[in-house]
């Protein structure tokens, strides 16, 4: 918590000298700066979010669509993340919180023989 807070009193104190300024600080910067910085950060935004979807899709049709050395470890790896990554996060929770990961007691109700809608 003690750190929590360390991290958004700068971010605070920033908001509260926007909030409350001295001067007419928002009027100079509407005539001034931010609607080039408003205009700069949307054209920003479009270009990153077409390029990641452009590069995205692309390398998706290309693994889809060809055979390449090295496909079926590939293949595997991918399985194999999708696989032990939630049972990993599963146990760091079990470990962190101790107490057991909703698969652990999900497995001991079923093998108890009590009735339970998973």
């Amino acid at each position: 918590m003690l750190i929590a807070a360390l991290v958004l009193l700068p971010i605070g104190s920033v908001l509260w000298l926007a909030a409350t300024p001295t001067e007419d600080v928002w009027g100079h910067l509407l005539s001034t700066t931010l609607p080039r910085y408003l205009s700069n950060s949307l054209v920003l935004m479009i270009a990153v979010g077409a390029l990641a979807a452009a590069t995205g899709t692309g390398a998706a049709w290309l693994v889809v669509m060809y055979r390449f050395p090295g496909h079926r470890w590939l293949q595997w790896l991918y399985e194999a993340k999708k696989r032990y990554s939630c049972g990993g996060c599963q146990k760091a929770d079990a470990q962190l919180c101790d107490r057991p990961s909703c698969s652990e007691e999900g497995r001991r109700l079923r093998t108890s023989g009590v009735p339970v809608a998973l």
